[in-house]
């Protein structure tokens, strides 16, 4: 009789046991699984972004470089659509970038603007002074920019994590 219950209580033990391992196991499982798909969901949606913001750079910078070579032997007029529709995207850009591009979109812009709106039967060297400028302007964007960009990419390539550490957050 003694040996019965004992055997009972032996097999409930064991049940019990492997149960508790179950259970731990799973939430183990489930917890990585669910870190990784959040963090998983945080880089993609990071990407997203990047290529937004991308996107909204190379429109702002080919739109000056479109509206300098309209307008290299006309002026333009400040209330014309290309011209609304260019300051619409400087808005646009620093609205959304950085402070150090801000002040590169805002120098851009100004220079661009300075050309574009320039009366055009005027001095060749005041004319080509001020594409130069607004061609240098461009360029150092457009190197600011690109600097950016790699530093963002570059940021979600170095956050390599450790498969223990689920409990940290």
């Amino acid at each position: 009789m003694a040996t019965e219950w004992v055997d009972v209580a032996d097999n409930a033990v064991k049940i019990g046991l492997g149960a508790l391992i179950t259970i731990v196991g799973g939430w183990i499982t489930l917890k990585l699984t669910h870190c990784h798909e959040i963090r998983k969901d945080a880089i993609a949606q990071r990407l997203r972004d990047i290529d937004k913001k991308t996107d909204r750079y190379i429109d702002f910078l080919s739109s000056s470089q479109t509206l300098m070579q309209k307008y290299l032997y006309e002026s333009c007029d400040p209330s014309s659509k290309d011209y609304t529709n260019y300051m619409r995207l400087h808005n646009i850009v620093s609205l959304t970038s950085s402070p150090e591009l801000r002040i590169y979109a805002f120098d851009t812009q100004s220079k661009v603007s300075q050309f574009i709106l320039l009366r055009k039967p005027n001095e060749p060297e005041v004319i080509d002074s001020c594409r130069n400028a607004a061609r240098n302007a461009v360029s150092v964007l457009q190197g600011a920019v690109s600097a950016e960009l790699l530093q963002d990419k570059a940021a979600l390539q170095d956050k390599q994590h450790a498969w223990w550490a689920f409990w940290r957050k």
